[in-house]
């Protein structure tokens, strides 16, 4: 499975959440809190990432919705390019199975 080895958790924190994410390749926390729409993500640690900030937006379609992802993320280490590719396909996947067990 593609998932295999990805582990994602949540915890409430106030008006936000605490996000917990495990890949293959990296492990880090994040602050998830709403935006006017969708939210916005920052990191909180990570065994690999010096800086993290994701944006959700959701806009409605005839059709249903669009959702635009947009992330800017930085590592450290030897081969940060190889690596950001990456982890970003193991966030995508990450991200798709934590919205899929959260509808709405």
């Amino acid at each position: 499975s593609l998932l295999a080895g990805t582990s994602v958790s949540a915890t409430p924190d106030g008006t936000c959440e605490r996000l917990r994410v495990t890949t293959k390749r990296l492990t880090y926390s994040s602050r998830r809190c709403p935006t006017e729409r969708g939210w916005v993500e920052t990191l909180i640690e990570s065994n690999a990432y010096s800086s993290y900030e994701a944006q959700w937006n959701i806009a409605p379609t005839d059709g249903g919705a669009l959702v635009t992802w947009q992330v800017r993320a930085e590592i450290t280490g030897v081969a940060p390019i190889i690596l950001n590719f990456a982890m970003g396909e193991d966030l995508k996947k990450a991200a798709s199975a934590f919205v899929k067990s959260h509808p709405g």
